[in-house]
């Protein structure tokens, strides 16, 4: 019975030359794959359709079994992206191997040349150029990739950290350069670049892959190993300066920042019309260099936590210092340092004045007057939602102790700070921001009438049971006897009145020995290593150093 028809590919992977077919018309000479186990079998990739290169049809009646473990192998084989783990290591082949080809996209001369240059770079330099071509990787990031498996390898000798990485993944047409510390300075950025440019992508866009990685190897290996043509060969390699690559982006940058500097001036006037009248106010450098200082610590507090948050995904932090982000991380900062800027306008107009209501208007003036700031910060929309929630709940606060309309309140700013119609205890709880006072005179009898409320600090005191007044602080302890490294101590737990200077007694504290700081010594971490037929790289290291591109 015919069962039907299934597609087979055949792939380098298997050993075989281009131009042997694997499988062949209706009649398959399938023995030779049949008769391979399946536990090695598992261990073939199957990589994309484009690098197949026979398309033949198997007739499934005989060898049905055959084809569904190659169905089910190319279908979890994740299309031949490469992860760090699984791309293999030259140094499998021994001690004298640098290149890892595992899709047979260099010819055999080509790599043979390749690996012999980076043969003799190591012979009489130390350093370790590895060079890896596959179809595709895991992930989005060529650099991040590059840069573990630089750091898997470890390539370069350990104490110069001398390795050099090239990695091409031709399915997504890009290049990447990784540096180990060592070879920064022999190799900087700049010239990597420009060897990619000019040696690599014009290959890489021909299809000559192992040309462009050939030229790529003569010219690293001109300035390794020949001191003095290593000059000559740079200046001629000399590219675009970093301000002819990036200056248009600084120039962006710089247009942002004086932006900023405008908008900050403007933010000095709407500061100086919205406080109290007669409020002096500092302007100029000094006040600018104040939202500057705040501005840089939270900036590169914020870089900080990138990093740290970088470092726990997986990615390297180098990402984050890409000069093509200059111009993002000028707004970043100038939105950062204008919100700095907003908030202290909204400290000066709260402490200018003492009525909570002349204070309440003042600070919607100038909210509303700075509408082009906010735009430049949202962070100091938070600002504006925060007074408007305090302006609904302080509503009832403006209100006359009864409804009989002969109540007229007294601006606080028109009297004196320590006015008579408030008695020393609640002038205390005024200073301590415990409770405020809205003071009302009842314009037939003369009655005045103190109505308390609640303060920023509110919750900070309680009431005093000598005076009454919501003055008494938290707890604090004092010390009795000291506590030792032998001994604990004793302390008294006890709350102090700001008004009265009332003690409230609430009991003894043991004080806990004091400990001694403790320090480990002990052998530090060495690099792990692992014996096989074949060799290993030195154990070098990389800072992220190199550079990259695309074709």
């Amino acid at each position: 019975m015919e069962i039907g028809y299934f597609l087979i590919f055949y792939f380098p992977k298997l050993g075989l030359s281009r131009e042997q077919p694997l499988f062949c018309g209706d009649n398959v000479v399938i023995s030779q794959l049949a008769n391979v186990p399946i536990s090695q079998l598992a261990n073939w990739s199957i990589i994309t359709l484009s690098h197949w290169h026979i398309i033949t049809l198997i007739n499934m009646k005989k060898h049905i079994v055959t084809a569904v473990i190659l169905t089910v192998l190319s279908l979890v084989s994740g299309y031949g992206q490469y992860t760090v783990e699984s791309v293999p290591s030259p140094k499998a082949g021994g001690q004298d191997y640098f290149v890892s080809n595992p899709d047979g996209i260099l010819n055999a001369v080509a790599e043979d040349s390749i690996n012999s240059i980076a043969v003799a770079i190591e012979r009489k330099t130390t350093a370790e150029v590895a060079v890896v071509v596959i179809d595709d990787f895991v992930g989005q990031d060529d650099f991040q990739f590059a840069f573990e498996l630089f750091e898997s390898w470890k390539i370069g000798k350990k104490e110069k950290d001398n390795g050099l990485l090239l990695l091409v993944a031709r399915e997504r047409r890009n290049y990447r350069f990784i540096t180990g510390y060592g070879m920064e300075a022999v190799l900087p950025d700049a010239i990597l670049k420009r060897i990619g440019e000019v040696y690599m992508v014009p290959s890489f866009k021909a299809g000559n892959y192992g040309e462009g990685v050939l030229k790529a190897m003569n010219v690293i290996r001109d300035i390794t190993l020949s001191p003095g043509k290593a000059d000559e060969i740079r200046a001629a390699l000399k590219g675009p300066t970093f301000l002819d690559r990036y200056g248009q982006k600084l120039l962006y940058a710089a247009i942002i920042i004086a932006v900023i500097f405008l908008v900050m001036k403007y933010m000095d006037r709407i500061i100086s019309g919205s406080v109290k009248r007669g409020t002096k106010v500092r302007k100029g450098v000094k006040e600018f260099m104040n939202a500057l200082g705040g501005g840089c610590g939270c900036f590169f507090f914020l870089v900080f936590a990138a990093i740290f948050g970088l470092g726990f995904s997986g990615y390297h932090p180098a990402v984050l210092f890409r000069p093509a982000l200059i111009p993002w991380y000028a707004v970043v900062f100038g939105s950062i340092i204008v919100f700095f800027k907003y908030q202290r306008g909204n400290e000066l107009v709260s402490k200018s004045f003492r009525d909570e209501k002349n204070k309440l208007e003042a600070l919607g003036r100038y909210h509303r007057s700075m509408a082009l700031p906010l735009l430049l910060s949202p962070l100091a929309f938070f600002m504006v939602l925060r007074f408007r929630g305090k302006r609904k709940k302080m509503k009832e606060r403006f209100l006359p102790p009864d409804n009989s309309g002969a109540w007229s309140r007294m601006d606080r700013d028109k009297l004196k700070k320590s006015t008579d119609l408030l008695s020393g205890g609640q002038l205390k709880e005024e200073w301590a921001l415990s409770r405020s006072y809205e003071i009302w005179k009842h314009r037939d009898t003369g009655e005045v009438r103190a109505v308390s409320w609640p303060g920023p600090r509110f919750r900070k005191y309680a009431d005093c049971q000598s005076c009454g007044f919501r003055t008494l602080g938290q707890e604090t302890v004092k010390t009795i006897t000291s506590a030792t490294y032998d001994r604990e101590g004793r302390g008294k737990r006890i709350r102090k009145c700001v008004n009265c200077n009332h003690v409230e007694d609430l009991g003894i504290k043991i004080l806990p020995r004091k400990q001694r700081s403790s320090s480990s010594s002990g052998g530090g971490f060495g690099g792990s290593s692992s014996s096989s037929s074949g060799g290993s790289f030195g154990g070098g290291s990389s800072g992220g150093g190199g550079a990259g591109g695309s074709w």
